[in-house]
Order: C-alpha cells, then sequence, then structure tokens
C-alpha cells in the first residue's frame, strides 16, 4: 500500500500502520488484506467529512466574529455567513481537488451537491411541510440559478473544459451576485437570520482559537477526503467522477439536510428554499470559478449529461414554486422521485457506459 503526502499524512500512516498490524491477523484467518484496505479508506473518508462539517462550523463561526470586532457591517457579515457557510466544506473539497491535480472531481462535487440540494433536501423538506418561498427567490434567484447552470452546461458541452477565463467570468458573476444581495437585504427586500448569528460574548483568544482550529480541520478534512476518493474509486474500479456525483456530494451536503430537516419538523422554514437557491448559486459560481482559476478542469461528455440534470430539477423546483409561491408536500414528492431516478441511472451508467 503506498504512502500519502499533504497535510494528513501523518495521520494516515499511524492509521495506516494499524490496519497493517490488523492485516497480518486476519491473514492468519485466511481474511483477505484488501477488505482491511477498503475498511481504512471509508474510515479515512468518514473522518474527512467529520472535519469538513466541524471545522466549516468553527471556522464561518470565527470569521464572523473577527469581521463583528473589525468594525463589518452586520449586513456583510450575515450575507457572508449565508453564502459560505453551507458551502465551505464544498468549497475546500473542490478547491482543495483543483490544487491536488484532482480537478475532475471538483465538476461532480458541485453538480452531485446541487442536485441533492434541490431533490433531496427540499424533497424531503416538502413532504414534511409546506414551505413558502419569497416573491423575489421565485422571480429572480430561481432564473439566475437556471441560467447559470445552463451556462456551466455550455461551457462544458462546447469546450470539455473550464479554463481561467472561464473562472474569471464566474467569479465576477458572483460578485454581481453578491452586489444584489447586499442591495435587497439593505432595502428589506430579503430576509436574513442575522441578528442572532454570532450571540454571546468571546475574547480575542477564543475567536483566533476558533478560527484557527476550524481552518486546519477544513484542510486535513480535505485533503483525507480527497485521497480517500480517489483510493476507493482505485479500489472499487469505479470513477473519481461517480464518487464524486454521489458519496461525496451527499458528505458535503449533509449537514445542510440536517438543518433543513430539522427546520421543516420545526415548521420554521420560511428561509429554506431562497438559502438552498443561494446555495447552488454560490456552488456554481465561487467554487467552480476559483477552482478553474487555480487548474484547468475537464468537463467530460458524461458531465453534460449531469449538467442537464442539475439543469432540470433547477428548472422543475421553478415551475413547483411559480404560481402559488410555495413548496408544497406533491412538489416534494415529484423532487424525490427526481433523485431517485438520477442515482438509478448513474448505477446503469456505472454498470453498462463506463
Amino acid at each position: 500500500m503506498s504512502r500519502c503526502s499533504g497535510p494528513a499524512r501523518f495521520w494516515i500512516d499511524s492509521f495506516a500502520d494499524a490496519v497493517y498490524l490488523c492485516e497480518e491477523k486476519c491473514f492468519e484467518t485466511e481474511c483477505p488484506g484488501e477488505s482491511m484496505e477498503y475498511v481504512m479508506w471509508s474510515i479515512l473518508l468518514l473522518s474527512g467529512f467529520a472535519m469538513l462539517l466541524v471545522g466549516a462550523d468553527w471556522f464561518v463561526d470565527g470569521a464572523g466574529r473577527i469581521a463583528r470586532r473589525l468594525g463589518v457591517s452586520e449586513l456583510v457579515i450575515g450575507l457572508t455567513v449565508m453564502a459560505f457557510g453551507s458551502s465551505a466544506p464544498e468549497a475546500f473539497v473542490s478547491i482543495g481537488a483543483a490544487i491536488a491535480g484532482e480537478a475532475d472531481i471538483a465538476v461532480g462535487n458541485v453538480l452531485g451537491t446541487n442536485i441533492l440540494n434541490i431533490c433531496l433536501i427540499l424533497g424531503l423538506c416538502g413532504v414534511i411541510t409546506r414551505m413558502r418561498v419569497p416573491d423575489l427567490t421565485v422571480r429572480l434567484e430561481m432564473p439566475f440559478l437556471i441560467l447559470i447552470t445552463g451556462f456551466l452546461a455550455w461551457l462544458g458541452y462546447s469546450k470539455g473544459y473550464l479554463e481561467c477565463r472561464d473562472g474569471v467570468i464566474l467569479c465576477l458573476l458572483m460578485a454581481a451576485y453578491f452586489i444584489y444581495l447586499i442591495k435587497t437585504a439593505g432595502s428589506g427586500k430579503k430576509e436574513l437570520q442575522t441578528a442572532q448569528a454570532f450571540d454571546g460574548d468571546m475574547g480575542k483568544g477564543r475567536i483566533a482559537l476558533l478560527f484557527f482550529a476550524g481552518l486546519f480541520l477544513l484542510l486535513v478534512g480535505t485533503d483525507l477526503t480527497i485521497q480517500a476518493v480517489c483510493a476507493l474509486a482505485r479500489a472499487f474500479v469505479i470513477g473519481e467522477r461517480t464518487v464524486a456525483l454521489t458519496v461525496v456530494a451527499f458528505g458535503t451536503s449533509f449537514p445542510t439536510l440536517v438543518t433543513c430537516v430539522n427546520a421543516a419538523g420545526k415548521r420554521k422554514t420560511d428561509l429554506v428554499v431562497g438559502n438552498i437557491v443561494g446555495t447552488n448559486i454560490f456552488n456554481i459560481l465561487f467554487v467552480l470559478g476559483v477552482s478553474s482559476l487555480i487548474d484547468y478542469i475537464p468537463y467530460s461528455g458524461s458531465y453534460f449529461v449531469d449538467g442537464l440534470a442539475a439543469l432540470a430539477v433547477s428548472v422543475i423546483l421553478w415551475l413547483c414554486t411559480l404560481r402559488k409561491k410555495r413548496l408544497g408536500r406533491m412538489s416534494g414528492v415529484i423532487l424525490l422521485l427526481c433523485v431517485i431516478a438520477y442515482y438509478v441511472f448513474l448505477l446503469w451508467r456505472h454498470q453498462f457506459v463506463e
């Protein structure tokens, strides 16, 4: 088994040594060593996800408190937390994959997460309770999400890759979207949960510890996740693209799933749809924008189908909420059926095409 490099090397090698001892014991009882290797990488993948989830929470909380002490307005802090908070795991994994030369993971993570955010998260929330959708989200933000998702699919289809120039365009669109958020929130047209974002007083030392501990966990968790994904893809003879679209996408969107389903159970869903739409916009514009600034990102033909799937579910969500400005149980069932159909398609593609 080859040793790994990167920030997580010490932890991976230490865990590997323990696994080697287990393999020796298993060999005596005719237990194949390969299975222990699968177990090791699976545990490392779960550990990476856990570090990403905890690290994102600490990092965003610490950054928000630092910004408050530096005199940054509550509005800007709230908007930044809303935009970056739920997308931090996707951002670090995709950008880290680009830095590590595994840029193929970046597109799969973003497309898979966006599909899960709409179909699984909003689908479950819609089945649990009927959700109000702000008029601004239906009239402007959903069409914008559809536009940029289609633009991404067109870029991939026409060129087969994303390059630095595409990254500049996406980042400029992200800047324009952020300006729109500031203007609409400042005029009171967009609701934000900013008042209780950083309750309680905390000393400078604890704030710094929170920030840097979160950053450390994000960096190590990113490294663990990327290396585990690549290793498991090779071990099970599955393309990294498929793993990114499924396992990584689910892992990075899991905190959003828990938060939204919990809010739906308590009937506190006024901002759920708008925040999911904003997260998907952020994933495309910021995450893929910065990733393509760092490295050339291949966009294979199979990703074009996944891009069309992301576009289709965005359109379905918009149509479900266009007339009544709400997402009901029937719409939730439709979205859940969409994600089931998509995963059946991924299984078929893996079995008969890839």
